[in-house]
């Protein structure tokens, strides 16, 4: 006997109870569009936590920019 599957059109995962949002999510969702933050820039890591920034942005459906400053400091602005 065949089981009944339904489909179901743009369905939605549950949230997974063990894992909410990351610090930088939590972060940008307090951004508006215009709104923007400073980050510390330093020779470690700082590549891997700007994308880390840019991969919180996309996973909110969100577009950033960013720009170096001239004091080791980085701005992260909100763009859409």
């Amino acid at each position: 006997m065949e089981e009944e599957i339904e489909i179901v059109k743009n369905i939605d995962f549950p949230a997974n109870p063990r894992k909410g949002q990351g610090k930088w999510q939590r972060k940008l969702s307090e951004l508006d569009v215009g709104d923007g933050f400073y980050i510390e820039e330093t020779d470690h890591g700082k590549l891997s936590k700007l994308r880390t920034i840019y991969q919180a942005a996309k996973s909110l459906g969100m577009r950033i920019e960013s720009v170096r400053s001239s004091d080791k400091r980085r701005v992260i602005k909100r763009v859409a």
